[in-house]
């Protein structure tokens, strides 16, 4: 389980050899290393050289999504003329902070988010008075800016967003006239104050002193699969803190190991995985609070000891927590 730019950027402790055998090739690169399979341990899958798309058959984050594997040369704005979507389109479904990608990734093309873009010439001749909007079920940001007849970046800056930022069903955004302005509502958006650029829930770092990348969409398995979730890497034993507060749920056994679900009173699920131990039985608890401790337990058994970390909205597909754990981790 689980909950996109891939960056070689890595936020916290001191970069590990395990992360550097496991990086992939920047996709401008147009060297020959790849993603490792399973966790960060043994097996190895043969880079990609051209990017290749499809209907993902996946029950995950990917189910009934077109996907791009990424190729040598790709870039965020290659991909999104090559499927007739806006850039911002691609990164919010992918999570992606920086426009790295590396070969051999997993991207999702999502259409839903997709708005008007160069490669289609299309324009909106829609025009938006001032107002709000409630968000629905499956909203993007990009794509209430097409449906309302507004700029991306004018429903950003009205709302005090970014792209990636967190919207939920119910939530209301106020809608700029296509002037520009936002008229004399007086309404404000239930959206704004939130962390901007998070994919996901606002979250306390669950393990302050790991390193980590974006490594979601790398391959598993030789590609059977692709890592649907965030690494943070740290010594055996390091303390891990409930990343928000809501009910927690230890399990044990399987692909994961020692595992922890996390369910918020907002909606969110955060499933951590891999632990070497869990403090405490299952309960209520606050941010911050003490849960267990870094390990390699599950299908990581062997490999270097970390904190699998995965976030959805309860009910709905894996996300990316990349940009969340970078703004809560710093």
């Amino acid at each position: 389980m689980a909950l996109v730019a891939l960056s070689a950027l890595l936020i916290g402790a001191l970069w590990s050899p395990a992360m550097a055998a496991a990086l992939p090739d920047s996709a401008s690169a147009g060297k020959g290393t790849s993603p490792t399979s399973g966790t960060r341990s043994t097996n190895s899958t043969k880079s990609t050289t051209k990017s290749t798309t499809k209907k993902s058959a996946s029950t995950g984050a990917a189910a009934g999504k077109r996907t791009h594997i990424v190729g040598r040369g790709d870039t965020v704005a290659r991909i999104a003329k090559r499927y007739g979507v806006s850039a911002d389109a691609i990164r919010a479904a992918n999570g992606i902070v920086d426009d790295k990608l590396f070969v051999s990734s997993r991207l999702i093309i999502d259409g839903s988010a997709a708005g008007p873009t160069a490669s289609t010439g299309s324009r909106v001749s829609k025009v938006s008075k001032a107002g709000t909007y409630t968000i629905k079920d499956g909203d993007t940001l990009s794509g209430i800016a097409s449906r309302q007849g507004v700029s991306l970046s004018a429903l950003l800056s009205a709302n005090g967003l970014r792209s990636t930022s967190l919207i939920l069903p119910g939530d209301t955004l106020t809608v700029p006239s296509s002037s520009g302005g936002v008229g004399s509502s007086s309404a404000t958006s239930s959206v704004k104050g939130r962390s901007s650029g998070s994919v996901g829930p606002d979250l306390r770092c669950p393990v302050p002193s790991a390193s980590f990348m974006n490594d979601w969409g790398f391959p598993r398995d030789g590609g059977g699969r692709f890592h649907e979730g965030s690494d943070l890497f740290a010594r055996k034993g390091t303390p891990i803190v409930a990343p928000a507060s809501g009910s927690v749920v230890f399990g044990k056994g399987g692909r994961g190991g020692n595992t922890f679900t996390l369910t918020t009173a907002s909606g969110w699920e955060i499933y951590g995985a891999h632990m070497n131990t869990t403090v405490g039985s299952s309960r209520v608890v606050k941010a911050g609070e003490l849960i267990g401790t870094v390990g390699n337990t599950g299908n990581a058994a062997g490999g270097d000891t970390h904190l699998h970390m995965g976030v959805k909205r309860v009910g709905g597909p894996a996300m990316n927590p990349y940009p969340s754990v970078k703004a809560a981790c710093g």
